[in-house]
């Protein structure tokens, strides 16, 4: 796997950047679409499927989901210097915190995209292709994380699995939004706004 710039690396040393850094850029990139009344307007038009959640859910929920997984990248940037059992850096450690530090990061880029793609470009076949790489990401994320030596007694994992499974329910409510309004049969009915 190619290895991300160092300063990628270092950014999540840090406690308070590890979560406001997603935190940040998340909030932007919701609301540089969501502000748009001609994306809310095209949104509230969509045949939407059981159980959406509410605006207000959604504003709830990935504030956590993005700190929760930021605080995550920081237990993983901790094992980047982790001493084995002979004091030194442990190699095996480290290696597999690079690993899964390349694999936050796309997915932080992946996770970016979706509401651009979405309410932006109008666009739910390519924005739940998006939310399917995003899922798988976090998925090897996940298992990668979970991996890793546990710092402060946390499994590290624990920081992810909640996000995953946000993730599944998007997919689900991705493609019930696609295939309710674009989908086989659907798509000369809806002209979009």
């Amino acid at each position: 796997m190619p290895s991300i710039p160092a300063l990628l690396w270092d950014a999540p040393r840090n406690p308070y950047l590890a979560v406001g850094i997603p935190l940040v850029l998340g909030t932007a990139s919701g609301a540089l679409v969501h502000g748009s009344t001609k994306s809310n307007f095209w949104y509230n038009s969509l045949r939407t499927p059981t159980g959406t959640a509410s605006k207000e859910a959604q504003g709830i929920v990935w504030p956590i989901l993005y700190a929760a997984s930021g605080f995550g990248s920081y237990l993983i940037a901790q094992n980047l210097d982790a001493p084995g059992f002979n004091g030194s850096i442990n190699p095996a450690a480290r290696s597999t915190a690079i690993d899964a530090l390349n694999l936050y990061w796309i997915s932080l880029g992946l996770n970016l995209a979706w509401s651009p793609l979405f309410f932006g470009l109008k666009q739910p076949a390519v924005a739940l292709a998006d939310l399917v790489a995003l899922t798988g990401v976090v998925g090897a994320l996940t298992l990668k994380a979970h991996t890793l030596p546990t710092i402060h007694n946390i499994p590290t994992s624990l920081f992810f699995a909640p996000y995953l499974g946000y993730l599944a329910y998007s997919t689900y409510l991705n493609f019930g939004a696609w295939y309710n309004n674009y989908g086989p049969g659907r798509g000369n009915l809806r002209k979009d706004l």
